[in-house]
């Protein structure tokens, strides 16, 4: 069954087994405080290679390796030229790893003769409390009353497995893996089972080009493609969930053009593996992204982004969209419940400007469904998103995948600094209303406050007012989610 859900359907057996009260389990707790001491101890290296652009100067491998504060990370520095990094796909990795493997710089690196490994982990905190919701809401289909939800759980526990394999031009792998009790990027039918979300080989193939092969994300859509960790807001947004999976088994391939102010990637994919069935029976998708910079100044503090996305589906198995308000523990406001279909072809547009410290950015799909029967509707989404960093760092920019890096900090806690402070505001709506179909309307504005105290560690808080609209009745519900993220090289 192709389904592109932003989470599990709500039953509160499952719910009750996915969430862990912060307040009620001491072992629990104790647990995590240990996790926190030793990602934070000092044996670990505070380091990530996240891009390839000029910014690369301002990479936190550079960053901790010093006493200094480095100054290249500021808005307001001169950036060195552009250096290469390991990251060479159309994607980043979950967690960014280290630009080099030596053991003696990293705890978690290891250099052997014919490949090389970084061990990775992360870890996400939430703290949810709804503040009010009115009576529409409530009886809304599926939504009850929604501070039930309220409390603290683990978004994510994640652990990954990066490196080489040294050929002339090494190949790059990564695997990573989570408990299902906790994650919410994948569909599981067993909440006590680990699984695989991402285990992908990346092969360079000329000079320009990289054949990926295994599950990995569709190459479409900027925010989807930047890891979750590196977004100013904590979640991303009702139409990415909705409208575009998280990750898929298939091919893609990869590369840049015109002196690298051109990315491309295109891909087709199957999930005949995580479904079960054969391949023949699951659906079939063919995904591809082309980005340009129109605008990019010398030292590229400055720069205009333009990206176009297109996704087919064969639908072989039917269609559902469904999106929970942006939280991870929530139920489903919009959701047009399974359909047959002949095909869906989607088309995503993206705009973002970014400019030193301040960043805009702008995404449109538009999801156009070939069923007959049911008027052949077309599903929608769009948001706006500005973010700032008080403290002056600027987002890198990778040239070879056309998406921006996570925020840089100039003086983190570790040389004596105070860290950076990012603040951010959303504008997101997504219609899966049209024809015979009614999904429901949902609009969603978001405030963010982020305070990164190192590279691998921030805190952040988000306030969230929504509106959704599902059989002419208007819901409202207004929310605060508190985050706790650490996670290693």
């Amino acid at each position: 069954m192709s389904v592109n859900l932003a989470k599990e359907a709500s039953n509160p057996r499952i719910r009750e087994a996915n969430l862990l009260k912060w307040s009620s389990d001491r072992t629990t707790v104790a647990a995590i405080c240990t996790v926190v001491a030793l990602l934070l101890g000092p044996l670990a290296a505070p380091s990530l290679a996240q891009e390839d652009s000029p910014a690369q100067a301002a990479s936190d491998t550079d960053d901790d390796q010093v006493p200094e504060a480095a100054p290249s990370a500021s808005a307001d520095a001169q950036p060195d030229p552009p250096v290469n990094a390991h990251w060479i796909s159309h994607q980043p990795p979950p967690v960014a790893r280290p630009e080099d493997f030596d053991p003696n710089e990293q705890w978690n690196a290891f250099d052997f003769k014919h490949s090389s490994l970084v061990i990775s982990a992360g870890l996400l905190l939430d703290r949810a409390h709804w503040l009010s919701q009115n009576d529409a809401s409530q009886e809304q289909p599926g939504v009850g009353d929604i501070t039930d939800y309220d409390g603290g759980t683990i978004r994510a526990l994640r652990f990954g497995l990066n490196g080489d394999i040294k050929f002339r031009r090494p190949w790059h792998y990564s695997i990573w893996f989570a408990t299902n009790a906790f994650d919410q990027d994948f569909d599981p039918d067993d909440v006590d089972n680990i699984s695989f979300f991402d285990y992908r080989l990346d092969i360079p193939i000329g000079q320009h080009t990289t054949l990926s092969l295994g599950k990995q994300k569709e190459p479409i859509s900027l925010p989807r493609l930047m890891t979750l960790t590196w977004n100013p807001i904590q979640e991303r947004t009702s139409a990415e969930n909705a409208l575009l999976p998280s990750r898929n088994i298939g091919i893609a391939l990869s590369g840049t053009g015109l002196d690298q102010r051109m990315s491309w990637a295109t891909g087709v994919f199957n999930n005949w593996i995580d479904s079960g069935e054969s391949f023949s029976d699951n659906a079939n998708q063919a995904v591809g992204r082309a980005t340009w910079l129109p605008m990019v100044s010398p030292d590229e503090s400055n720069l205009f982004h333009l990206g176009l996305g297109l996704r087919y589906d064969n639908a072989k198995q039917g269609l559902r969209y469904a999106a929970v308000p942006e939280v991870r523990d929530a139920p489903f406001l919009v959701d047009t419940g399974q359909f047959d279909a002949d095909s869906a072809f989607l088309v995503n547009l993206e705009a973002s400007w970014r400019r030193k410290a301040l960043w805009i950015l702008g995404e449109l799909s538009r999801n156009e469904v070939d069923a007959p029967l049911l008027g052949n509707p077309t599903f929608s989404g769009y948001h706006l998103l500005g973010s700032w960093a008080v403290t002056g760092e600027m987002r890198p920019y990778n040239r070879r995948s056309g998406v921006f890096g996570a925020l840089p900090v100039a003086q983190d806690i570790h040389h004596g600094g105070f860290g950076a402070v990012e603040l951010a505001l959303r504008w997101s709506v997504i219609d899966l209303t049209d024809a015979a179909i009614d999904g429901g309307e949902m609009q969603i504005a978001k405030l963010a406050v982020t305070w990164w105290l190192s590279t691998r560690f921030n805190v952040s808080m988000n306030y969230q007012s929504i509106w959704n609209e599902v059989g002419g009745s208007t819901g409202r519900a207004n929310g605060i989610v508190g985050r706790l993220m650490i996670f290693t090289p």
